[in-house]
């Protein structure tokens, strides 16, 4: 490729054409309101052309285009983003084709154009109370307290649609769909378009990696919530459903990624975390609201403020700031308090009863089943004393900035930390931190966690090196899609979750690590394999998903989910990973922009 060809590439923007079962489609926050309580989520049907209908109460219904003939039919352009959808679709013997779109022009009303060879229909699920009624060119659901109505109408292109959801009644879905019926489908679909005209261009002479960006992109853009709840800025989900609420550290590298939208709208991501602070400084791992749970995950979000920093945006930094300071020393010292292990001297999370969570009983660590607590429902922890060390020294770099000075005692604990970290926690055997039981053994099973030290410089330079001997072990880690989530070389190591398969947010902390103790060039291999295997398996499912096989062998869809499929979850979502996954899209943008 010539230096003239690989400009053009760079500044061709490649809009996201991939059908996928399953993908999103959602209202986002930074078009307008988006109700939690009373809202409408698609997912894309495996079969035909349109959604299944997630909606706050429990009724499920459908939405689609169908064709009525048998003959083929030839599908020549896509467009496929998280809020609107063109298919342009013709006949073999047809001059001229025809388009079918879905738009989602507000959080609970999609507008839409078909041919009168791809008819639209609407369906109720399953429930015994739903119900449908029909007319000429109206037809009316009513399920589990929810009411939708489907409105057509003719026009020279084919046919208008309109559908609208309420649970307030048929009336509120009747208004709400006939406003949407007099809007311009073609400008509607415009204006969805115009938020890729705001993108920095993609650093890459790669088609494919530009196109996974700009689904990225998307992904990150269906996230976004309006003020909700004690959040009076932004905030951000995972992937608006099956999780739909906010997750802590999973608000921290959505903000990597959403700087590269807005830095504003990053920076309202954190914020929107801290509104959720309780007085004594404890924050939940997911909020919502009128709810919070009574744990934590890992305290990321002072490291995840400082990423965000830039010299462009140097008086929003300061103000945004001396806007968290204050929370985010309140966090670390409840941490320090209500999570502290021998009299102060380690840390530890709290992790649930065998007995009562045999699935999911390590959530405050992120990572819900890892193997390195089977045996055990008290231990000391590498990677909680790692984040907290990290987030200490984010605070120090924040006083620094605004002229504060840092608590004595804090600087203390850090240090203290770290040399508890380097001697109680280091295996000098087998050159490996390991976690500890509460009786003082090694918890011997390796898994990612074990790289926090690094990605918090707290490692000796020689304890992070003989770490970078296990991070290249290709029987270890170093596998065809490095990191995965516990070692191949374990005997618990399995396609399940956080027991094996390769977790995105894990490898940027792990490249983190690398860069801070010099092994740049490593870190840029990581990168590089990262971005290149999460392309792949777009190219071939259509998705950024949750997590992935560390082998290379398994699509996402078919890994495990902690040992069950959730059937509670509707069809087109039941998967071993979660698809369109928020961090996956946040920093695949981050790193295709060139940082690690």
């Amino acid at each position: 490729m010539n230096k003239k060809d690989k400009i053009r590439l760079m500044n061709t923007k490649v809009l996201p054409h991939q059908k996928a079962a399953g993908a999103l489609f959602a209202f986002s926050g930074l078009d307008g309101t988006v109700d939690f309580d009373n809202q409408l989520v698609g997912s894309v049907m495996e079969e035909d052309y349109g959604f299944g209908l997630h909606i706050t109460s429990p009724a499920y219904m459908s939405l689609w285009c169908d064709n009525r003939y048998s003959h083929p039919f030839e599908v020549t352009q896509r467009v496929i983003v998280s809020d609107a959808i063109s298919y342009t679709v013709s006949k073999p013997d047809t001059a001229q084709p025809g388009e079918i779109r879905f738009i989602m022009v507000d959080d609970r009303t999609v507008l839409g154009q078909t041919t009168a060879d791809f008819p639209v229909f609407c369906r109720n699920g399953n429930s015994p109370q739903a119900t449908t009624s029909s007319e000429d060119n109206k037809t009316v659901l009513s399920n589990d307290g929810t009411s939708a109505v489907l409105l057509t109408r003719k026009s020279p292109a084919g046919i208008i649609f309109a559908f609208s959801m309420s649970l307030a009644g048929q009336a509120e879905a009747e208004e709400r769909a006939r406003k949407a019926l007099d809007l311009d489908v073609e400008a509607e679909f415009d204006r969805k378009k115009e938020f890729f005209d705001t993108l920095p261009t993609p650093q890459t002479d790669d088609p494919l990696l530009a196109e996974t960006y700009y689904k990225a992109m998307s992904v990150m853009k269906s996230m976004v919530y309006s003020p909700t709840g004690k959040a009076e800025t932004r905030w951000t989900t995972p992937d608006r459903m099956p999780h739909k609420k906010m997750w802590l550290w999973d608000s921290a590298f959505h903000a990597i990624g959403m700087q590269h939208i807005s830095p504003q709208l990053a920076r309202e991501a954190i914020e929107a975390v801290f509104a959720y602070q309780e007085e004594d400084g404890f924050i939940p791992h997911m909020m919502a609201p009128g709810y919070s749970s009574e744990v934590i995950q890992p305290p990321t979000l002072g490291w995840a403020a400082m990423e965000l920093l830039t010299k462009d945006t140097e008086n929003e930094d300061r103000e945004f700031l001396g806007r968290i300071v204050g929370s985010l020393e309140k966090f670390i010292r409840w941490v320090l308090e209500h999570r502290a292990k021998r009299d102060g001297d380690s840390l530890g999370w709290s992790i649930r009863k065998r007995y009562s969570f045999p699935l999911c009983r390590s959530g405050e660590t992120g990572m819900d089943n890892t193997p390195r607590f089977d045996c055990t429902d008290d231990a000391e922890s590498v990677d909680i004393i790692a984040f907290v060390i990290q987030e200490i020294e984010m605070l120090e770099k924040m006083c620094e900035i605004l002229s504060r000075t840092m608590p004595a005692d804090m600087q203390e604990k850090r240090q203290s930390l770290i040399e508890t970290l380097q001697t109680r926690f280091w295996n000098e055997d087998e050159k490996f931190f390991y976690d500890r039981y509460h009786d003082g053994d090694f918890i011997r099973v390796k898994t990612a966690a074990a790289f926090t030290p690094l990605f918090a410089g707290a490692a000796t330079d020689e304890q992070a090196a003989a770490m970078v001997e296990h991070l290249q072990n290709p029987r270890e880690f170093w596998t065809h899609f490095p990191v995965p989530s516990t070692a191949i070389s374990e005997p618990a190591y399995t396609k399940d979750y956080w027991r094996g398969p390769t977790w995105i947010n894990y490898n940027y902390l792990v490249m983190q690590g690398l860069k801070r103790y010099g092994f740049s060039g490593l870190a840029e291999e990581l990168r590089r394999r990262t971005i290149s295997e999460i392309a792949r398996w777009y190219q071939s499912e259509g998705i950024l998903f949750e997590l992935y096989d560390a082998e290379g062998e398994v699509s996402p869809e078919h890994l495990k989910h902690r040992a069950r499929i959730l059937l509670s979850r509707p069809r087109c979502l039941v998967s071993g990973a979660v698809k369109d996954f928020g961090w996956t899209a946040a920093l695949f943008v981050h790193l295709v922009s060139g940082n690690c």
